[in-house]
């Protein structure tokens, strides 16, 4: 009876050391990572941020947590070796599982270096799953959330929200199935600007600081089709037609270039009486 129960418990033991097991893997080593780093994320692009990580994880590994240092072996004597944490995440069954931190080690070429950004991610069976949040250190040394969302089967579902230095909400995105359906960008806790479907293609819309709208647009296909622009919340002008090339960088180009090539403008009175419309045909007006 001893024997089977001190062998039941070498086998206990080495199925504890094999899922505890830590693998620890630095700066030159490239058998384990992969070159180069680009994820979705609330921002479109991990790397929107300056300064993230430009190494990852390969996507299959044994199992076990996996460490990645950003600092030579040789150096991994070091006390402050934890500060040096680039990427920590547990492999199950070959796949990513739980959570994935991704760290910028900041003031790598001085004597002590420190976290000043931390993205987490969550895995199940290989995939994106739950709550993803990007966390900064300020000026001040406190830490500051900068974004969170969720993800599902390994694609953005539900609101994705970034947070300006005061912690107030700048930016707002809704997903379903990684596709970007409504958004908003705030000022001062105040509605700046938001729209439907991605932009250049959908609806836009402009707000003043005390929320009433200014400027909206409808896009298709990156090109600006209607446009409409208010003075105290009252409609005081209205395109529709073609209108020259809008390019998605430039989300105010149509407020200053309102006069379509092709197609009318309709002008209104503070009382939103029409005063009159223009027609145009190769951005001249017809008379």
């Amino acid at each position: 009876m001893l024997k089977y129960n001190l062998f039941f418990s070498i086998v206990i033991c080495n199925c504890l050391s094999l899922i505890a097991q830590v693998h620890k893997i630095y700066s030159e080593d490239t058998t384990y990572t992969q070159s180069y780093f680009r994820r979705e994320a609330a921002a479109d692009s991990f790397n929107y941020y300056d300064g993230a990580p430009m190494n990852d994880l390969k996507n299959k590994l044994p199992d076990g947590t996996w460490i990645l240092y950003h600092i030579s072996e040789k150096d991994s004597d070091r006390k402050d070796i934890n500060s040096y944490i680039e990427i920590e995440g547990h492999y199950k069954n070959m796949l990513r599982e739980g959570a994935f931190d991704y760290y910028y080690v900041d003031n790598f070429s001085k004597k002590k270096a420190s976290h000043t950004r931390t993205y987490r991610y969550n895995y199940k069976k290989g995939k994106l799953e739950g709550y993803f949040t990007y966390t900064y250190i300020d000026k001040a040394g406190f830490e500051r959330k900068g974004e969170e969302g969720f993800y599902s089967n390994g694609r953005k579902n539900g609101f994705f929200i970034h947070y300006d230095n005061y912690g107030r909400i700048d930016e707002m995105n809704l997903y379903r199935n990684d596709t970007l359906c409504e958004w908003a960008e705030y000022f001062n806790d105040g509605l700046l600007h938001s729209g439907v479907g991605k932009l250049g293609y959908g609806q836009w819309s402009l707000w003043d600081t005390a929320g009433r709208i200014l400027y909206w647009g409808n896009f298709r296909n990156d090109s600006l089709i209607e446009y409409k622009q208010y003075k105290n919340a009252q409609l005081i002008k209205n395109g529709a037609g073609k209108f020259k090339d809008y390019h998605t960088k430039y989300k105010y180009n149509f407020m200053y270039d309102t006069i379509p090539t092709n197609g009318t403008l309709k002008y209104y009175n503070e009382k939103g009486d029409l005063l009159k419309i223009e027609q145009y045909k190769n951005s001249q007006i017809e008379k």
